[in-house]
């Protein structure tokens, strides 16, 4: 490392170095019209623009998990308060909402897994409404139904109108519910 760089800095400046050498010698002994000065400009704008996407920290990633969301880690979470949103991004994920009392019922939770994987627990004695959409992912619902693609709708209580209300996202993720 080099004072606060990362090591893809590093790397790249010593790169566009050697590669501005090598072209201005093969320029020199072979006589070649080689635009050296705009191959360095297209490079430098390279490294900016794939500096800026990586988000100024070179190839390293970084976890992060509150509780409610988890980025490239794992999260094992049972809520004493149940949150309105929960997302798992390139990650996995355990959400045990068996606590979920009737002071929950009218709740709507949002669950997301994004190129991850998501287990969410329910409560057997609650009613529960869920809405499952799959894109390139799947949603597995408790009594074993499973979707790919598109909407999915499962419900324990067919009579009442009081329940918790979940919606269930998968993008090139899945989710599985266990009651």
């Amino acid at each position: 490392m080099i004072r606060g760089h990362s090591l893809f800095n590093a790397i790249f400046w010593g790169l566009v170095l050697v590669a501005a050498g090598v072209l201005m010698i093969i320029n020199f002994i072979f006589k070649l019209n080689i635009p050296v000065f705009k191959i360095l400009v297209g490079l430098v704008l390279i490294y900016i623009g794939v500096y800026i996407i990586l988000g100024f920290k070179g190839w390293r990633m970084e976890s992060y998990n509150d509780g409610k969301t988890a980025v490239f880690s794992e999260m094992n979470v049972k809520p004493d308060k149940v949150e309105n949103e929960y997302n798992i991004i390139f990650s996995k994920g355990e959400i045990d909402l068996s606590g979920m009392t009737n002071e929950d019922i009218g709740k709507h939770i949002e669950i997301s897994a994004i190129f991850g994987s998501a287990v969410i627990r329910l409560p057997k004695d609650l009613a529960i409404k869920v809405r499952g959409s799959a894109v390139f992912g799947s949603v597995t619902l408790p009594n074993k139904q499973s979707l790919g693609f598109g909407d999915i709708n499962y419900n324990t209580s067919t009579t009442s109108d009081n329940a918790v209300y979940i919606e269930a996202n998968a993008v090139f993720g899945n989710i599985v519910f266990v009651q």
